[in-house]
């Protein structure tokens, strides 16, 4: 599978991706696109599928629920997504 990205999200889940493409390389479309730069991107994420992305981002939010892994690399983790975790980072991160 040459051509795909495997990524495991465990409990046998695997989601495969046409390479090159990543949720990073749909950021970096967009930022070109509207002439921004990465560091005024923020990200939300969960699952190893948005480690790419969050890497990228100059802004990466983890949700409460997410794996460990991904947590460990958010520039800030904030509550479960039914806890307004969405709302709340938007907040800390002086959005609204």
């Amino acid at each position: 599978m040459k051509d795909y990205h495997l990524i495991e999200n465990g409990n046998g889940f695997i989601e495969i991706l046409p390479l090159p493409f990543t949720k990073a390389t749909a950021i970096a479309y967009l930022t070109d696109y509207f002439d921004f730069s990465p560091e005024e991107c923020y990200v939300f994420g969960d699952s190893p599928n948005d480690v790419e992305m969050m890497n990228y981002a100059g802004n990466s939010i983890c949700m409460g629920n997410g794996y460990d892994s991904v947590k460990e690399i958010a520039g800030y983790v904030t509550a479960d997504i039914n806890q307004d975790g969405i709302y709340k980072a938007m907040e800390y991160y002086d959005i609204i």
